[in-house]
């Protein structure tokens, strides 16, 4: 009985798996289904921190269906979601866990944050506020108070929230960039530039101050200062594709062509480009007339791009009447719809030869 009560206690993550790494050989008071459900937690959790996430959520969903009343279960399915990027899943696990507990600060916590996210800002604005019933100085659900102020363009509320954070922690950058966006969006961007220049005094660069200083600049049209936060994200931020999009449009509309088209191949050469990351290359492709790739480009691509990247580009450049950079894209890759790019290559190639 005793051992039942501690796995189904609200237990902190480092006591619920020691409790049950440690007492599962001996859990005979507890009934076969909670034994399995409480081994296939822990056994979750684990392989989350070991960073196995397809693993963990396979498991997870086995404790869930032994056992889908105890808030613990749900909250590990909700970092394993989360960890994954898919934040409605972890939204819907967190608020399954608040569901079972109404007062669990990590749901609440999560509800409050990625509601905000994904647009569910009712259950974003109800846990916030029970956050700050609970703890009125907390600065993560201050924080998102402020944020909710920013969407409803609110900017006294925002810069209050901001205040309330920055009177117990001068240098929380949290705070800061709230502070510094709600001034910015007021009508005082030169107060909004003075709060970063203040907090990067005595720390350095971070990404949020860059993310908000380029924005920042994005509204003034300060192509200079932008180049010059987008040069310091490429050091930040290396892997984050759409950024590197961004800036490929960035410098497009700067009048850099070779250096944006060089951009977008580098995207699309890269095996972790997303279908978004790649359709959005592709238009920025169109939008500015890249009617040719360099030999060099289309070989990177055929080299290092996904086979969906390559098919995309060879889609585009067959219409734009670059076939022969359209052949290198598509390559030896195998499958129907490669077969299908060939075929749509070589009848617009042969249309256009047989006319001349």
């Amino acid at each position: 009985m005793l051992i039942c009560y501690a796995i189904n206690r609200n237990l902190s993550k480092r006591e619920y798996l020691v409790i049950l790494l440690g007492l599962l050989s001996v859990t005979s008071g507890c009934s076969k289904p909670e034994e399995q459900a409480a081994g296939s937690a822990a056994q979750a959790q684990s392989l989350l921190e070991q960073n196995r996430i397809a693993e963990a959520r396979l498991t997870i969903k086995k404790a869930i269906l032994a056992k889908d009343d105890v808030s613990e279960y749900h909250l590990i399915r909700g970092r394993i979601e989360y960890a994954a990027d898919a934040f409605e899943n972890a939204f819907a696990a967190y608020s399954e866990a608040l569901a079972l507990d109404s007062t669990n600060q990590e749901a609440l916590q999560a509800i409050s944050q990625i509601g905000l996210r994904v647009g569910r800002y009712n259950e974003s604005i109800d846990a916030t506020n029970k956050l700050l019933v609970l703890n009125p100085t907390q600065k993560d659900a201050l924080l998102t108070r402020g944020l909710h102020a920013l969407v409803k363009r609110n900017y006294v509320e925002a810069l209050s929230n901001a205040e309330k954070i920055l009177s117990t922690s001068p240098l929380d950058e949290g705070g800061v960039v709230l502070k510094a966006r709600a001034s910015f969006l007021s009508g005082s961007p030169n107060d909004a530039t003075r709060i970063l220049d203040e907090y990067e005094a005595s720390r350095p660069n971070t990404v949020a101050v860059s993310l908000t200083r380029l924005e920042i600049y994005r509204e003034l049209r300060n192509a200079k200062q932008m180049n010059k936060q987008f040069s310091d994200l490429e050091k930040l931020l290396p892997d984050d594709l759409s950024l590197r999009v961004d800036q490929a449009n960035f410098h497009f509309k700067n009048g850099e062509r070779d250096k944006a088209t060089k951009m977008l191949a580098s995207v699309m050469a890269n095996k972790k480009a997303s279908r978004e990351n790649v359709s959005n290359s592709v238009e920025l492709w169109r939008e500015y007339a890249v009617n040719q790739l360099d030999i060099d480009l289309s070989n990177l691509i055929a080299r290092s791009g996904q086979p969906t990247s390559r098919i995309a580009a060879a889609r585009y450049f067959a219409s734009t009447g670059d076939y022969a950079t359209a052949n290198i894209l598509i390559g030896n890759i195998t499958g129907p719809d490669a077969d299908a790019e060939r075929a749509n290559i070589a009848l617009i190639d042969g249309k256009k030869r047989w006319a001349q």
